[in-house]
């Protein structure tokens, strides 16, 4: 995905997104399901985004997969 001032940096929308689950985990034994479930939905649009636009997606869909491990495996 090619950069530019209008373009999200996804991978700290990713981490800033797996910090703040992970401190509620913590916190209060339980992950934010939606907080996660809207980061899917944004990295998805995203990935619709770059594929209209020709851009590579590989980054994209490995973020994610991220999400969904920790969404759906946790």
């Amino acid at each position: 995905m090619t950069k530019n001032k209008f373009h999200m940096d996804y991978n700290r929308y990713t981490i800033d997104l797996l910090k703040s689950s992970f401190a509620a985990y913590t916190a209060t034994g339980h992950k934010d399901d939606v907080a996660l479930s809207d980061g899917i939905t944004t990295i998805s649009k995203a990935i619709d985004r770059a594929v209209i636009a020709g851009e590579d997606v590989s980054s994209l869909e490995r973020l994610k997969s991220d999400l969904q491990y920790i969404r759906f495996q946790i």
